[in-house]
């Protein structure tokens, strides 16, 4: 959904000059997935050109997402250095 896109392009920017990460969560109806909820993800890393997840933020999005009935659809970062297409390491 356009709010959703709206908070991960919202995200991009104010972790700048670094990468974001986050998940996308929601349900799969008739094989497509549908996300309907978004959790920010620190980066450890504090890296312009690379993440690592902090692990106490994954546990808290999976435990809400669990609480939420909601299944994980997608693991997002940004390139704020390179261009937006997947890199050899994505």
């Amino acid at each position: 959904p356009d709010v959703l896109l709206a908070e991960v392009v919202a995200h991009a920017r104010a972790a700048l000059p670094n990468e974001c990460c986050g998940l996308l969560a929601g349900h799969v109806l008739d094989g497509e997935g549908v996300a309907s909820a978004r959790f920010a993800v620190r980066n450890e890393l504090n890296s312009p050109t690379d993440y690592r997840t902090d692990a106490r933020d994954l546990l808290r999005a999976f435990r809400l997402m669990r609480e939420q009935g909601l299944e994980l659809l997608a693991i997002y970062h940004s390139h704020p250095t390179s261009a937006a297409v997947p890199s050899r390491r994505d």
